[in-house]
């Protein structure tokens, strides 16, 4: 089994999911038109950063959907940069290791990154656009709808 599918926990039913490309399949065939979006938060706790990455399986407008997550630390990191840029390569790993090892496809990665140039995030988010378009996917960043960055930072609090 992947490193990647260890440990991911479907958020309404505190369950661990054995595997995850199973689960995420399975809800495919069940529900056809389900869009994956993917997204990581991250917060500094005491000696510790701690990262959620969330995988948000959205049926459909009408019938909502379901998350499952992933919550691992790290050392402390004091470079905020460099923390926010863990979280994009958490997300690109994840979505990553859904195409290619799975064949499952993700409509977006939800940046916790804001467009807003006042903001400190900001100064990640063109590279981080430009990561996760070079690995093939679309992003979303704040202020848009990044629902998977938003349960992510729900979750890490």
């Amino acid at each position: 089994m992947n490193a990647i599918e260890n440990e991911y926990i479907r958020l309404d039913k505190d369950i661990v999911l054995d595997d995850v490309s199973l689960y995420i399949k399975t809800h495919i065939k069940t529900i056809p038109f389900t869009k994956i979006y993917i997204g990581t938060d991250s917060q500094n706790k005491g000696d510790w950063s701690v990262y959620v990455t969330a995988i948000v399986l959205h049926f459909n407008s009408n019938n909502g959907g379901h998350v499952i997550y992933k919550r691992d630390k790290v050392k402390r990191i004091r470079d905020k940069y460099v923390r926010l840029w863990g979280e994009v390569e958490r997300s690109v790993n994840v979505a990553n290791f859904l195409k290619n090892d799975c064949g499952i496809d993700v409509a977006y990665i939800d940046l916790d990154l804001n467009a807003n140039v006042k903001e400190e995030s900001n100064k990640v988010l063109s590279p981080a656009i430009g990561y996760v378009t070079a690995n093939g996917y679309e992003s979303r960043c704040k202020p848009g709808p990044t629902y998977a960055a938003k349960i992510a930072d729900v979750l890490c609090r």
